[in-house]
């Protein structure tokens, strides 16, 4: 074989090489942010794919007021999130097309119900400690001057 097979070969073997060094290098959103961190950077963080560390929690859960015997007869429902303070939680969604719906996950209502004596959560469940990757993303309404930050679930573990 000749010299310039052996240049070209040089070349490419140089190229693939710059090629795959580019894909492993660490990504600038592979950090695990706290839900604090998330919060505090919230408009720098849009529509990128994060991973946050936190523990799940309500968020905006409502129940009817209803009389009954006995209790447990009121039905409850909303979202469900991770906590960042005592009077804040990141709300965490499924992924949907609609304004404000708490969307799917594994072809599953994101959120949850119940009664006031058991509520139930999917995909996570209240107080458990979870690693969540999803993408951040900012949702206006043009009623209000109102603006919502949500995590669209990609994939969680617990922690």
């Amino acid at each position: 074989m000749d010299k310039k097979y052996y240049y070209l070969l040089g070349i490419i073997a140089i190229i693939g090489i710059i090629l795959i060094s580019g894909c492993v290098r660490e990504s600038p959103t592979s950090k695990i942010y706290t839900t604090s961190e998330v919060w505090s950077n919230r408009n720098s963080l849009v529509n990128r794919q994060i991973t946050v560390e936190g523990t799940a929690d309500y968020y905006q859960v409502a129940c009817t007021e209803m009389a009954c015997p006995g209790g447990c007869c009121n039905s409850c429902g909303g979202g469900l999130g991770l906590r960042i303070n005592e009077d804040r939680v990141l709300n965490v969604r499924g992924e949907s097309k609609e304004k404000g719906n708490y969307g799917l996950y594994n072809e599953k209502q994101v959120g949850c119900s119940g009664n006031e004596c058991d509520i139930k959560c999917f995909p996570l469940e209240k107080g458990k400690e979870y690693s969540v990757t999803g993408i951040l993303k900012k949702e206006s309404w043009d009623v209000a001057p109102y603006e919502e930050f949500y995590l669209e679930l990609k994939i969680f573990k617990l922690i």
